[in-house]
């Protein structure tokens, strides 16, 4: 048994569209006239069959013919009727709804046998075997409110049937009565007018938290047009409304506990299930009665993959207000056409957008996600912290137990210095070896990325040639080149820099010669120069004591960020002894770079790596994905080149210069659920599972298939 819906059943009489009642004995013809099984037990029975669960149905009706109809629709449509106890000489509860032409609805309506519904009338061995109770209007079914029934639903709780309840009267007194089952659900719906009538509150949110403080794991209070407001003890956050022609809005509130419940059986968490919800609804209200828009689970959650109109409003808002509406490396414009400018949510090693479209996240927010998105045991430390403060007159004490567990770590680290970004960071290794020797140049490889500021960024607008004129290029893994470029400067190198691997966007990824980064080493060691790794990419994925470390190769200076604070604002740098002097010269800072939050999660975060080993975890995950798509591409016919460590892969196709095949295939990614990048490297997360990986290898798998009939 997957489902037991029990309380209110309803006979609906609707027509429409009715713009007024006539007068006296006046006709007005109507478009369409229906007969629907309703109300917030038999409703919801329908709508979860639709959504391809069995559903048994509890509750009263009378010996009359329109019990005889509501018992006849109910088996039509799928639903077990059987337990419904017939009152005789009582009438089955019926409403007349004139549906207006902008789908309200106003009622006519005859409560019936609705009213004595008693736990007696139950058949508790049936709800024992369910996996989910779905209480239908228990304001209204007053023998229902009984310590027997009470004691049944927590007894139901503890071996983890889920409970939910739904609400039917906007009568204080009534619903007043209704918050004695809140300690003994797990999940209320109530619309926005029932939660403030409810708990007497000024708004929706602090109904739903009223609601909350007395029992139930979630509040998620319904909007009409505004979608729905969702509040757990970690999450309160608005699901909007999906657009769509509004035939009739009853039967919606019904549809959405349908959906989120069908989200909640199929081990969505909860505010994926209010999408789910929130998308049956939308399916509801285009056509007449409590379920004539609802046909099954697929075509419904086919709205949530339907056009990004929030997405597109928000990109014509920001277009006006931002400067080309997005920029730098987050600017969705430059990548293939589906992909979201604007995000909702992350959780895991999945992110939302904010028109609800789910995807397995394989960028990881462009690395700093390194844990999993909303990490319990980082965003722990940081409330923890941010109950204390944040950014004070002074650092707290955490940026010295931060600055300790990096020395511990790292064996290159005698010091650390905190700021916020990766550019931050190299752009200060530069200037501590620069104090350090006296000399200005820098050897860099030719295309290495190494931040934002006027020295490293790739676009020359805004800049000058003298902010360039100290670097000098060579080929990265080349030692002949780099002693080529120190051969130009001989006499003035103060540092080479150099990333761990090559990882320049728009090429395939090339892991460093060991012999390359001894010789790096020799090099710095012989010119007097600091050896700067710039770890911003790869830090905290490839070794946690830094990325060359596997070489043997230890730096002068190595730059921290992305994955340092899973997604917290950090980055810092190391250095040794030799340098801790010239470290102590630089005037280098920032308002919110003593930030304790920020320190707090990444303290958290480089612990939680380590005592778990969460590299390991990234490397199993790597791997089962690389071995995954080269069979895929090969099955498809493709040959492309997967490069760079499995944490931080990248794919490539073989002879597309233009990258054409690229932006096809990830934007097919993405239309099933699979956020990967067009010319930019992917991360792992130490969240990516073994299901998690085989899940994305269905939809990368389709967008193979797909990118073979499109360039076949």
């Amino acid at each position: 048994m997957t489902v037991v819906t029990v309380g209110v059943h309803i006979v609906d009489i609707l027509a429409r569209p009715v713009s007024h009642i006539p007068e006296g004995q006046d006709t007005v013809l109507v478009d369409e006239i229906r007969l629907t099984a309703a109300g917030a037990a038999a409703g919801t029975a329908v709508d979860l069959v639709k959504l391809g669960n069995d559903v048994v149905t509890m509750g009263a009706v009378g010996d009359d013919e329109l019990g005889d109809f509501l018992l006849a629709v109910l088996a039509r449509r799928g639903v077990d009727a059987s337990r419904l106890v017939r009152r005789a000489g009582e009438r089955t509860a019926a409403s007349i709804l004139p549906i207006r032409p902008d789908g309200g609805r106003p009622s006519f309506h005859v409560p019936g046998a609705n009213l004595g519904v008693t736990y007696a009338d139950l058949d508790a061995d049936v709800l024992r075997t369910a996996r989910a109770v779905h209480l239908g209007g228990v304001d209204v079914t007053f023998g229902l409110g009984d310590p027997a029934f009470f004691e049944l639903l927590d007894a139901l709780r503890a071996s983890g049937t889920i409970v939910t309840m739904d609400l039917l009267s906007e009568m204080p007194d009534l619903l007043g009565m209704a918050r004695a089952f809140l300690p003994h659900v797990d999940y209320v719906l109530p619309n926005e007018t029932q939660a403030v009538l409810m708990t007497g509150a000024a708004d929706p949110a602090e109904a739903a938290r009223a609601l909350l403080a007395e029992g139930p794991r979630g509040v998620l209070v319904t909007l009409g047009e505004s979608g729905s407001l969702v509040v757990t003890a970690d999450v309160t956050e608005q699901v909007p409304a999906l657009k769509t022609e509004v035939a009739d809005t009853t039967g919606c509130g019904d549809a959405y506990c349908a959906g989120f419940l069908t989200g909640l059986l199929h081990g969505q968490d909860v505010m994926t299930a209010a999408r789910w919800g929130t998308a049956a609804a939308a399916r509801v209200a285009t056509g007449l009665g409590s379920d004539v828009g609802l046909t099954d689970l697929d075509s419904t959650l086919a709205l949530l993959q339907g056009p990004p109109m929030i997405d597109a409003d928000l990109r014509s808002r920001a277009a006006k207000v931002v400067p080309g509406g997005m920029y730098g490396h987050l600017n969705a414009a430059l990548f293939a056409p589906g992909y979201p400018q604007f995000f909702a949510r992350g959780e895991g090693c999945r992110q939302w957008d904010v028109d609800g479209r789910e995807y397995i996240d394989f960028m990881c927010s462009w690395g700093p996600v390194v844990l999993g998105h909303r990490h319990p045991r980082v965003e722990e430390a940081a409330a923890r912290q941010a109950a204390l403060g944040d950014c004070l007159n002074g650092p707290g004490a955490i940026m010295v137990e931060l600055a300790e567990l990096l020395v511990d770590t790292v064996p290159s680290a005698d010091w650390a210095m905190f700021s916020k970004n990766g550019t931050d960071a190299t752009t200060q290794a530069l200037m501590v070896a620069r104090a350090a020797t006296g000399r200005t140049k820098v050897l860099m490889a030719h295309g290495a990325y190494h931040g934002a500021d006027p020295w490293c960024t790739p676009s020359l607008s805004g800049t000058t040639p003298n902010e360039r004129a100290d670097l000098v290029e060579f080929t990265y893994n080349s030692l002949e080149s780099l002693e080529a470029a120190a051969a130009t400067v001989e006499g003035d190198v103060a540092a080479i820099i150099v990333t761990p691997f090559k990882h320049d966007s728009f090429e395939d990824q090339e892991l460093v010669e060991p012999a390359f980064a001894r010789g790096a080493r020799a090099l710095a060691d012989r010119l007097g120069a600091a050896l700067v790794i710039d770890d911003v990419r790869a830090g905290f994925r490839i070794d946690l004591r830094g990325s060359w470390e596997p070489y043997g190769v230890r730096p002068d200076l190595t730059a921290w960020s992305k994955a340092m604070a899973n997604g917290y604002p950090i980055a810092a740098v190391t250095g040794t002894d030799a340098l801790r002097g010239a470290a102590q010269t630089l005037y280098s800072t920032g308002s919110f770079w003593f930030s304790a939050v920020a320190m707090a999660a990444a303290k958290a975060t480089i612990e939680t790596l380590r005592d778990t080993d969460g590299i390991a975890a990234m490397n199993n995950a790597g791997a089962q994905l690389r071995e995954g798509l080269y069979e895929q591409a090969k099955a498809h016919g493709f040959a492309v080149n997967q490069t760079g460590p499995v944490t931080i892969p990248w794919l490539s196709f073989a002879g597309d210069a233009d990258l054409s095949v690229a932006m096809y295939w990830s934007d097919a990614c993405l239309r099933h659920g699979v956020y990967v990048h067009p010319w930019h490297n992917w991360f792992m997360s130490a969240a990516h599972t073994e299901a998690d990986v085989a899940r994305a290898l269905e939809g990368t798998d389709q967008a193979f298939a797909e990118t073979r009939a499109r360039f076949a």
